[in-house]
């Protein structure tokens, strides 16, 4: 099956529904709440318009779907995370498993304003995004990263390698480990009038910038009272 429309009576995309399927597109019903994890892992999808009605958007759920290009939210979207994390399998190899991982063909996207949370490795991995922007009043709160030593990390949009500007919220109050690490063409972080960030996070691996090789100048918000190792 390469094409579906799914009924207006469904709710929930189950874990793994349609884990590696052939699906290159889907229409997501507007009853739909949750899209669960590993969802549309690898599937060939082009494009996705996720309904106002989802409110979670579950780890891996379009993870390594390579050819996602486009992925508009509707408006009035009541998407409140965008889930990713990080784990370790049962013989000791580290992973991640964020929400949009290593979507290579994705250009750019547009956060819906009642986010509050990206996790960890949500955007890893996007070489192609450039762009990335939150809608007016956002309610974002975190942008969460990772690290396991000093080779493997999560960042929520860790090695985003055509990543060149991004604006940060006024709402945010927090940048973790390797958010950004790896952004090597981010040359402009800015922060939006009235930031409330109070925290950017480092441990004894990475930054939450570390390795952003092209930016050349940031001004700290007046709120910021640490700046993490």
């Amino acid at each position: 099956i390469e094409n579906l429309i799914l009924p207006h009576t469904l709710t929930i995309i189950n874990d793994s529904e349609f884990y590696q399927n052939s699906l290159k597109s889907i229409i997501i019903s507007s009853n739909v709440e949750t899209i669960g994890e590993y969802a549309f892992y690898e599937c060939p999808l082009k494009s996705i318009n996720i309904p106002a009605s989802v409110k979670a958007i579950n780890k891996a759920a379009f993870m390594n779907c390579s050819s996602l290009a486009t992925i508009t939210f509707s408006k009035g979207s009541m998407l409140t995370k965008i889930c990713g994390g990080k784990g370790f399998l049962s013989h000791g190899e580290k992973y991640y498993y964020g929400a949009f991982a290593n979507c290579t063909a994705l250009t750019s996207i547009e956060i819906p304003a009642n986010v509050e949370i990206i996790e960890e490795a949500a955007f890893k991995n996007c070489t192609a995004l450039t762009t990335v922007t939150f809608e007016n009043n956002s309610s974002l709160k975190t942008i969460c990263g990772a690290t396991y030593d000093y080779s493997y990390y999560g960042g929520a949009f860790s090695d985003c390698i055509s990543l060149i500007s991004i604006e940060i919220p006024a709402s945010v109050e927090t940048i973790e480990a390797a958010a950004f690490k790896g952004c090597s063409k981010l040359a402009t972080v800015t922060f939006e009038k009235g930031s409330q960030l109070k925290t950017i996070a480092g441990d004894s691996y990475d930054g939450a910038f570390s390795d952003c090789t092209a930016l050349t100048s940031i001004e700290i918000p007046a709120s910021v009272e640490t700046i993490e190792a």
